[in-house]
C-alpha cells in the first residue's frame, strides 16, 4: 500500500468536493472510482482523485490498519487542521470526530457517511428544540472550512458553558434563505465566495433581521476593513481566527440574548 500525501496547500473555490485517499490498496482503488465514474449523482457532488493544478482536497479516506498511511494522514492533518477524512478500519478504534467505515468496506455506507459530512441544504435546517440555545450560522464555500469552524465553536461554546446550536450555508445566497427563515444570534461569514461576496451577504443579511455578523478573512488590508464595516459587520476577524476572539464573540452574543430573554423590571 503506498501512502499519498502531495495535497497543495492553496485554497480555491470550488462546488464539487474532491475527495481522495491514503493507503488503500489498488483494488480499493479501482471500486472507490468505479463507484464514482457509475453514479451521475455522485459525479455532481463529489470528485475522486489526486488534486490537480490548484485544485485541494477536501476529504481523505484513510486506510486507517495501515500504519503507513495512518502516519501520513497525521502529518497531513498537522498542515491542515481542518481538514475532513473518513477512517477505514477492521479494529473497533475510536477515531475520535472523524467518522468510521468497517472493513471489508460497504461503499454504500461510504457514499452515505459522505452525504451526511456534506450536506448543507436549508430543509435540513430546523427548528430549535432549546430556546435558550445561541443559533449560530456559519457560510463558507470550503467544506473543511465549515467543518473545522463548527467543531471549534462547539469545543469553545462547551468548555464556557454557552448552548449552542449551529448551522451551515455554502453560498451567500443559500445564507440569506434560511435567515429569512430562521432566527439567528450569531453569524460567520467568509468574505470570498462563489456568486454574492460576504460584503454584500452582510449587507442583506443585516437588512433581513438584527443578526450579530463576524466576518472571517485571509484579507487584511485597511480597504477590507472599510469594506466590511460598510457592510454593516460587527467583527472582522482573520482567518482562521484564534480561540480568544471566538470566545469573546460567543460571550457577548450570549450575554445580550440574555439580556434580551430577561424580563423587563418594573
Amino acid at each position: 500500500m503506498t501512502a499519498q500525501t502531495s495535497l497543495p496547500q492553496h485554497q480555491t473555490t470550488k462546488e464539487r468536493c474532491r475527495i481522495h485517499h491514503i493507503g488503500l490498496d489498488e483494488r480499493e482503488t479501482l471500486v472507490v472510482e468505479s463507484l464514482f465514474r457509475s453514479n451521475p449523482e455522485l459525479g455532481h457532488r463529489y470528485v475522486f482523485g489526486p488534486p490537480t493544478g490548484h485544485d485541494q482536497v477536501d476529504l481523505l479516506f484513510v486506510n486507517a490498519d495501515d500504519a503507513a498511511a495512518f502516519a501520513a494522514f497525521e502529518a497531513v492533518r498537522q498542515a491542515r487542521p481542518e481538514i475532513l477524512a473518513i477512517m477505514a478500519s477492521s479494529e473497533e478504534t475510536d477515531f475520535g470526530d472523524y467518522r468510521v467505515i468497517r472493513k471489508p468496506l460497504n461503499f454504500r455506507n461510504f457514499v452515505a457517511i459522505l452525504d451526511a459530512i456534506t450536506s448543507t441544504s436549508v430543509r435540513d435546517v430546523k427548528q430549535l428544540s432549546d430556546d435558550k440555545a445561541m443559533r449560530v450560522l456559519v457560510v463558507d464555500d470550503s467544506l473543511p472550512a465549515r467543518q473545522f469552524m463548527k467543531l471549534k465553536l462547539e469545543q469553545i461554546a462547551t468548555a464556557a458553558g454557552i448552548p449552542l446550536h449551529i448551522d451551515m450555508a455554502d453560498c451567500g445566497e443559500k445564507a440569506l434563505e434560511i435567515v429569512r427563515l430562521h432566527a439567528y444570534d450569531l453569524a460567520f461569514l467568509d468574505v470570498v465566495m462563489p456568486g454574492m461576496d460576504g460584503y454584500e451577504t452582510c449587507l442583506q443579511m443585516k437588512q433581513i433581521a438584527p443578526i450579530r455578523v463576524a466576518m472571517l478573512t485571509g484579507r487584511a488590508a485597511p480597504v477590507d476593513f472599510n469594506r466590511g464595516r460598510s457592510a454593516g459587520c460587527d467583527n472582522y476577524l482573520p482567518k482562521p481566527a484564534n480561540d480568544a476572539d471566538l470566545r469573546t464573540i460567543l460571550r457577548l452574543t450570549s450575554l445580550k440574548k440574555q439580556a434580551a430573554a430577561a424580563p423587563a423590571r418594573a
